[in-house]
């Protein structure tokens, strides 16, 4: 569905390009009762112009996907993210990415089986996150994976921590953990289930759907076998975090006593 509006920029393009060649050949010329010159004209500056739509609709979403990067043509730091313009563009982003729907979630196939992807506006996959949470066994494993930039991950774990102080953690550093594309926050059991806030903006969760999925639909997400999570696609990470990002993301650490 995503890929439709630029294969129909594509295909119109090149059916005027043919359409024009047809006529400059005089095949067509006559029964259009049009100068020949002016039709072939008309027909190639509308394929520009498609084939023009065709580049600038990809452009448009890559910017508006990508809207921390320094790479936008908005440059929307984190700073004007916050305020009520960038407010309102970035739940629109969300609710684009989300295949139209606020809440909505969908199976994706990986090497080890089929995980659950749900999409919401920030606040929403919080609370679904917090939800999760509330099901999972007192003790668990926590991973804690790092980004600056494209390349560089670091990644910090701790094999035991209580399920209780994982939550205030997560409560308590939000601000990081919800910062897209600097940091993916990982609660799992070896062999049983995992459970992540992604650096992209969504809640991944692998194993255990029987005991997950009533909780999605309880906070009202649906299904949507449409929607597929935008970084499958692209993705430009965060290249402009707060100054106080690598100072929180070590107090998280000292909390968990994730090394």
């Amino acid at each position: 569905m995503e890929e439709r509006p630029r294969w129909l920029y594509l295909g119109g393009s090149a059916g005027l390009l043919i359409a024009a060649a047809a006529i400059r050949g005089g095949t067509a010329a006559g029964a259009a009762g049009l100068d020949p010159a002016w039709a072939v004209a008309a027909m190639c500056l509308a394929a520009a112009g498609l084939l023009a739509g065709f580049f600038l609709h990809r452009r448009r979403r890559m910017v508006f996907r990508n809207y921390f990067t320094a790479a936008s043509l908005f440059e929307m730091t984190p700073s004007v993210a916050a305020t009520p313009v960038g407010k309102l563009i970035v739940n629109r982003v969300v609710y684009a990415d989300s295949a139209g729907l606020p809440l909505v979630y969908n199976y994706v196939d990986y090497e080890g089986g089929r995980k659950l992807v749900c999409s919401a506006e920030p606040a929403a996959l919080e609370r679904l996150f917090l939800g999760l949470l509330d099901a999972i066994p007192d003790e668990v494993a926590v991973a804690l994976v790092v980004v600056h930039g494209d390349r560089e991950e670091a990644e910090f774990g701790n094999a035991k921590v209580r399920r209780d102080r994982v939550r205030r953690a997560f409560e308590e550093y939000r601000d990081i953990l919800t910062l897209d594309g600097m940091a993916d926050f990982c609660v799992f059991k070896d062999g049983d289930f995992e459970v992540v806030f992604d650096n992209h903006r969504i809640v991944e969760v692998y194993g255990r759907h029987g005991t997950f999925l009533p909780i999605l639909e309880a906070q009202g997400y649906v299904f949507n076998r449409s929607y597929t999570p935008r970084y499958l696609q692209y993705h430009v990470h965060n290249v402009n975090p707060p100054e106080n990002f690598d100072e929180r993301v070590e107090q998280l650490k000292w909390n968990l006593q994730l090394r």
